[in-house]
């Protein structure tokens, strides 16, 4: 890899390939390069420009915020969506199959057939309150 190295003499900077397993000594100053312009030594100088930084992982807390924002329109959309295309199906008032006008007369023909009527209530409840509004 090219890393910079800086001239403690002239203060010229230089460009030098080395090796990465090979770079921790010449970082450390115990060892470094000669200087290509005046002969002395120069050792590594941190150039930004050459380091490249990539923010990623569920660490960085930009990514979250994005994610989760992107997560909550999505999910609002995808119920919006489902609201329009599913449509929850309408029961039929009905007896044992007998198709019935309202919940109240299948209540009544079940009580008449002597059944139980305890699941017709919620329905005729309902029924009741859409007929009042």
């Amino acid at each position: 890899m090219k890393y910079d190295f800086k001239c403690t003499d002239c203060h010229g900077v230089t460009e030098h390939d080395i090796p990465l397993d090979d770079f921790p000594a010449y970082k450390s100053r115990d060892q470094g390069v000669i200087c290509p312009v005046c002969g002395a030594g120069a050792y590594y100088q941190f150039n930004p420009s050459t380091t490249q930084i990539s923010f990623a992982g569920d660490a960085w807390a930009d990514k979250n915020y994005r994610e989760k924002a992107y997560r909550k329109r999505r999910s609002a959309y995808m119920e919006r969506r489902m609201r329009t295309n599913h449509k929850t199906p309408e029961l039929i008032p009905n007896f044992e199959g007998e198709e019935a006008a309202t919940w109240e007369e299948a209540q009544d023909a079940a009580r008449d057939a002597g059944k139980s009527t305890v699941t017709y209530e919620p329905l005729v409840q309902r029924e009741r309150l859409r007929k009042s509004k």
